[in-house]
């Protein structure tokens, strides 16, 4: 599956697809880039300042692409280096993983270590291997209580040792048990249709349930750094939320945010002195307009 569109950049246009986060028909192309014979154009949408491929891949090529080995993916010596998959699903990496997440749980309001007392019954939507239903092993939540679905069923093979409560994303409801808390660990931005999904999850919490995202924060640095922002990945990335448009889309299922941050200044650590990324990482946490954002929801 090939998605392409030859536009000259900052044309104003009228996307063949509608943006999916709020409907509407008008948006600039930003970027265009090709990543292994794939190529994707993004669109910002004028109306919620979000960003989506144009025109979008459908679910059918979606599940075909992320069922082509996609944990094997290895973008070593390209432009999206720093989203390595072949990396980030290593096991070597595995240890790197586990910090980043109490990292993004501290930093949304959480304490990891008492998380098996605060959250019974645990859903990982788009659980890819299962890294984090590990994660959450390792600080003591039984596997019972853990519960993963992904759009890959050779992902969810690989997180049988993990859990036996997997299921297809399109068939979550069959679940059908509600849930404490439910996080979505850099997915949203991978979901053809978002809406309805969110919508569907919102439905399966518990009144006093939680959802917590993890999603590229599409926003200033998108803006500055253009084809060096690094998520701006191809076929995968299909929809880039910014803050405000993340933030309208639960409140319309009838949710709040009770926290928000973002971390990573997109600088290279390969490339730059660890004291300029370091500082530059901080500075953007300090002044949430960080590469990736995290947001914590409840019931209104």
């Amino acid at each position: 599956m090939k998605t392409s569109k030859s536009i000259s950049s900052n044309h104003q246009i009228h996307p063949i697809d509608p943006c999916q986060i709020c409907g509407s028909k008008a948006g600039d192309v930003v970027m265009t880039k090709n990543r292994g014979g794939f190529t994707s154009t993004w669109v910002e949408c004028k109306k919620c300042r979000s960003a989506h491929i144009d025109p979008y891949p459908t679910a059918t090529e979606l599940a075909e692409y992320y069922d082509s080995g996609y944990t094997d993916m290895d973008f070593a010596n390209t432009t999206d280096h720093q989203v390595n998959h072949k990396l980030r699903y290593s096991s070597e990496y595995e240890t790197t993983i586990f910090s980043e997440y109490r990292f993004s749980l501290i930093d949304a309001g959480f304490d990891p270590e008492t998380l098996h007392t605060q959250f019974e019954k645990i859903l990982d939507y788009g659980c890819a291997n299962g890294v984090f239903l590990r994660f959450l092993n390792s600080l003591g939540v039984t596997k019972n209580n853990l519960y993963g679905c992904d759009i890959s069923s050779q992902l969810l093979d690989s997180c049988s040792g993990i859990t036996s409560n997997l299921m297809p994303a399109s068939n979550v409801v069959e679940f059908n048990e509600k849930f404490d808390l439910i996080t979505l660990w850099d997915v949203v931005e991978h979901i053809h249709e978002p809406l309805p999904v969110i919508s569907t999850l919102a439905s399966l919490l518990t009144p006093d349930g939680e959802m917590l995202i993890q999603t590229p924060n599409y926003g200033l640095l998108a803006t500055l750094l253009g084809s060096d922002y690094a998520h701006y990945l191809a076929v995968e990335h299909i929809n880039l939320f910014s803050r405000t448009a993340l933030i309208k889309v639960f409140e319309n299922v009838g949710m709040r945010c009770v926290s928000a941050s973002s971390f990573g200044a997109n600088v290279d650590g390969t490339q730059n002195h660890p004291v300029v990324k370091s500082t530059f990482d901080k500075v953007a946490k300090l002044y949430d307009f960080g590469a990736t954002q995290v947001l914590r929801f409840r019931f209104a």
